[in-house]
């Protein structure tokens, strides 16, 4: 098969520097493929993976920590096809490099939640709440498309986010920190909410790059805690719609929990995390997780209107409207 446009991504993570960029770049890629051929490229891979990544793409790379943005630029651009769209998503992605893609005329995507540098894309692309055009450096053409309306969600989480829904209470939590959690805030969370909340089933999830299961495995004598992990994009969307509250960071994690409707609390591991967590409580979609079994009604410190609202399952076609207009 042809398609009219390539679209390379190169998204940075791992073990240490968490999944978050990986995961939803995965998930923009799975929303593009049908009309362009995707390259993913990771610094990070391992077979786990790699297995996700070949449902998704049509060309993997594995990209090495290169340290100054000739080296990256070089390496990016032997992958680069005349009126390819190049798609950067990692904090180390900083202004000398996308420079570097815009003298040679190649349409720039970032993805970004930190605002941390002055941005020569043509689109900057942030799917977190609260942020606006004042927060950014950018150039005269570049466009910034920001808020949850444009969620990177992997498809079983669009396709549940089209369900208006209320939430039913039930006894059964979700635990994730993402597909790393380099902290172990899984152990540190379950340690101290587990004894306390005994009628409380919780399902704890770790992913592919969580390297402190040895830690967990104290846990294990708990009949009231469930272990699962790297878990597919199926597989856990239907544990969060069985599970009617979650603990996660404000991360992706968080937004494909809030696409199913539930009731979620909110542990900030991150630095990156904290505007994201002030405005997820802040617009009453999600609680801090302080607030974990201290209040007698936790749901109607929810806005149960907005998270339907917000999250409507539309994210694939105003995705695709961007990068059409590229």
């Amino acid at each position: 098969m042809t398609f009219p446009r390539r679209i390379v991504i190169r998204a940075e993570g791992g073990p240490v520097k968490g999944m978050g960029h990986i995961f939803r770049c995965m998930a923009l890629a799975e929303m593009l493929r049908e009309n362009y051929e995707i390259c993913f490229i990771s610094n990070y891979m391992n077979p786990e993976l790699e297995e996700m990544l070949i449902l998704v793409a049509h060309e993997i790379k594995q990209a090495k920590d290169f340290q100054d943005p000739e080296t990256e630029f070089f390496f990016l651009q032997n992958l680069l096809r005349p009126g390819s769209i190049l798609v950067l998503d990692g904090y180390c992605f900083d202004t000398p490099l996308q420079q570097l893609i815009k003298q040679k005329g190649y349409p720039l995507v970032c993805i970004d939640d930190i605002h941390a540098f002055p941005f020569s894309a043509d689109v900057v692309l942030n799917h977190s709440g609260g942020f606006s055009v004042s927060d950014y450096k950018l150039e005269s053409y570049t466009k910034l498309y920001t808020g949850l309306h444009y969620c990177l969600l992997r498809e079983p989480f669009r396709e549940a986010a089209k369900v208006k829904k209320t939430i039913q209470l039930n006894n059964n939590c979700l635990v994730c920190f993402g597909g790393a959690d380099p902290e172990n805030d899984t152990l540190k969370t379950l340690q101290k909410l587990a004894s306390s909340n005994s009628e409380i089933q919780w399902h704890l999830v770790t992913g592919n790059a969580y390297q402190h299961h040895d830690s967990l495995l104290p846990l294990k004598e708990n009949n009231k805690i469930q272990f699962y992990n790297n878990l597919n994009a199926v597989e856990l969307c239907s544990l969060m719609q069985k599970c009617s509250m979650a603990i996660t960071p404000p991360s992706t994690t968080a937004y494909e929990y809030l696409s199913v409707k539930g009731l979620l609390f909110l542990k900030t591991i991150a630095t990156n995390q904290e505007r994201m967590f002030t405005y997820l409580t802040g617009s009453r979609l999600a609680l801090p997780l302080e607030l974990f079994g201290s209040i007698t009604n936790p749901l109607s410190k929810i806005d149960i209107e907005a998270l339907n609202l917000i999250f409507d399952g539309k994210q694939q076609e105003r995705l695709a409207e961007i990068f059409n207009q590229l």
